[in-house]
């Protein structure tokens, strides 16, 4: 049988109706996809997906820059535990902005979780807070500190030495109790100690200004000779400053370190030189000549590193160690320290009694430029010079035969009137003996009445005042 073919009125009314249906079911549209819209689309919400714990702490971990850090610290806040913490200060450690807002939330939410860290997330804390010197305020570190107390039996060296080192570093006293824990745990576990956690161990204890001891600090150096093939130049200069700053002078334990000090003398930065020979001249141990002549070989730039008051140190080191550094050494510091503004202008009363006193020491002539400009900054800063300090100025010039202007031993008269009190009897004596050599009448006079007064009580002492142009 033939097909018949509909007219086509019925096939539009039969396509409408196939339309009307299909839309009117959920799910169906013959829309094409070209279709143009008249009405406002819907706006898409941008809802933040979430991230697994571990992806966080690999993105924290792997962060470009501090503020990447941040970023991510703010957006995650609520959901970060001690790993996310440990991993964001320890990225932040090397350049945190501590005014940052994301830096703050870091520190609320550590603060959240304080309680229930870990012995090695609590200490990452506090090591990464003293690395930027972030100082969190004595309720924050009150709080760590407990909480570390609470874990210190089952502390690791390392928790045990970055606990110390943070509290010396933010000059924070965490007490004896915590002090005497931390150190009784570290003397159990020494032998695990690495060279690092030997000095800073030392270091730390000498920045608190806590003895932990002369038997610990013993067992401390034994074990530092053990280990001395892997001492590295910032480990040695920790443990003689440490052991200088707490007057512990073994020299038979120290001689080894001093030794593999000076086969590394190369590795040595300015700063470390300095402080290793100062550490020695505390310790009552001769330097070797190769460890003195060393800051003299550093390149002219390497010795900017030290500053106008480490320049000015150097100096005044070397002339107490009785150690001539060379003249050329002697005049390119007074060079370096004369091109500040104002010409020695940041050497401080210290360093400008301490270079005048070296160079007299050595019989180094400054020059006239030099010697005006050392006197013009002493002069501009003569009332924050101690008792001691004006005596070397005095005697400095003395020594040198240099005569100072009248205007600059009426301002030293003021104040070494002013500070009679701290002058010690020798110092007077030294103080009268320049006035007599450069003429100086009025401080003869002067010096010799403090030495009659010196046995009559304070009380009963004459007031010396003295005003310009007297």
């Amino acid at each position: 049988m033939g097909s018949k073919c509909l007219p086509l009125p019925q096939v539009v009314f039969g396509i409408g109706l196939a339309l009307f249906i299909l839309r009117g079911l959920p799910g169906h549209s013959l829309e094409p996809s070209f279709a143009v819209h008249s009405a406002k689309p819907q706006r898409k919400t941008n809802k933040r997906r979430g991230v697994s714990p571990q992806v966080l702490t690999r993105q924290l971990t792997d962060a470009a820059s501090a503020n990447h850090v941040l970023f991510l610290v703010e957006n995650h806040a609520s959901s970060l535990d001690e790993h996310h913490i440990g991993a964001a200060l320890k990225r932040l450690a090397k350049e945190a902005p501590s005014d940052d807002p994301g830096f703050r939330t870091l520190l609320v939410r550590t603060s959240e979780l304080l309680s229930g860290l870990q012995s090695q997330a609590l200490t990452n804390v506090l090591w990464s807070l003293a690395k930027v010197d972030h100082d969190p305020g004595n309720d924050f570190m009150q709080a760590a500190l407990k909480a570390c107390m609470r874990q210190i039996s089952c502390s690791t060296p390392q928790d045990l030495v970055n606990s110390l080192w943070a509290c010396a570093k933010l000059d924070y006293q965490p007490g004896p109790q915590f002090l005497q824990a931390a150190l009784a745990r570290s003397q159990t576990t020494l032998g695990r100690f690495v060279p690092m956690d030997l000095a800073n161990v030392v270091w730390s204890c000498a920045k608190l200004q806590y003895h932990p001891g002369e038997t610990f600090l013993q067992q401390v150096l034994v074990e530092s000779n053990a280990k001395i093939a892997r001492f590295v130049p910032v480990d040695i200069n920790n443990i003689f400053w440490g052991c200088a700053k707490l007057g512990y002078r073994p020299k038979s334990l120290l001689q080894p370190l001093l030794l593999a000090a000076e086969q590394q003398l190369e590795h040595f930065d300015s700063q470390q030189l300095a402080s290793l020979l100062w550490s020695c001249t505390v310790l009552g141990l001769p330097p070797t000549p190769a460890l003195l002549q060393a800051l003299p070989s550093k390149r002219k730039t390497q010795l900017i590193s030290l500053g106008p008051r480490g320049l000015s140190f150097v100096l005044w080191l070397y002339a107490t160690m009785g150690h001539h550094p060379g003249t050329d050494f002697i005049a390119l510091v007074l060079d370096k320290l004369s091109r500040s503004i104002p010409a020695f202008g940041f050497c401080g009363p210290e360093g400008l009694s301490g270079v005048l006193w070296a160079c007299a020491n050595f019989d180094h002539q400054p020059g006239e430029s030099h010697m005006a400009g050392l006197l013009a900054s002493a002069q501009r800063t003569l009332p924050e010079f101690s008792a001691s300090q004006l005596s070397q100025l005095l005697w400095a010039c003395a020594r040198l035969g240099h005569q100072p202007d009248k205007s600059f031993l009426v301002d030293w008269l003021q104040q070494a009137a002013a500070k009679e009190e701290g002058f010690q009897r020798h110092e007077l004596h030294t103080c009268l003996s320049a006035s007599i050599q450069l003429n100086f009448e009025d401080g003869v006079s002067m010096i010799e009445g403090m030495l009659r007064s010196e046995r009559i009580p304070s009380s009963e002492r004459p007031v010396y005042r003295l005003v310009a142009g007297e």
